[in-house]
C-alpha cells in the first residue's frame, strides 16, 4: 500500500446522505478523494488481508462502545423514543459487523468469533 494518509479528515464526509443516490455519490466521492492506487484498492478489498480484518475489528469496537456509552447512559434509557432509535443503530452496527465478518472469515468462522 502507498504511504498516503488514506483516512485523512478531509476524506471523512461531514454528513451522511439519506437517499440511495446520495449515499452512492458520497461513496464515489470518497473513492475519488482517497487518491488510492489500483494496488491500494486491491489491498483494501482483499477479504483475507489485514485492512478487512482491521475494519471488522473496528466495527466490533464501535458496537461495544455504542452500547456501553450511549445505550447504557441513563438519559438514553429513560427516554423510550431515543432508546428505540439508539437500539436500531446498535442492531445496524452488529449486522454490519456480521456482514464484514462473513466476507472476511467465511460463514463458519464469523459465527465462532461472536
Amino acid at each position: 500500500m502507498s504511504d498516503k494518509n488514506l483516512m485523512s479528515s478531509a476524506a471523512i464526509p461531514s454528513y451522511a446522505g439519506t437517499g440511495e443516490n446520495e449515499i452512492e455519490q458520497e461513496r464515489l466521492d470518497l473513492i475519488k478523494e482517497s487518491n488510492m492506487t489500483d494496488d491500494d484498492r486491491k489491498d483494501f478489498a482483499d477479504k483475507d488481508g489485514f485492512p478487512m480484518h482491521e475494519l471488522w475489528d473496528r466495527i466490533g469496537l464501535l458496537r461495544e462502545q455504542w452500547d456501553a456509552v450511549v445505550l447504557a447512559h441513563p438519559t438514553m434509557f429513560l427516554n423510550k423514543d431515543w432508546f428505540a432509535q439508539a437500539s436500531k443503530i446498535s442492531t445496524a452496527i452488529e449486522e454490519l459487523h456480521e456482514s464484514v465478518g462473513q466476507a472476511h472469515f467465511g460463514d463458519d468462522e464469523a459465527e465462532e468469533e461472536e
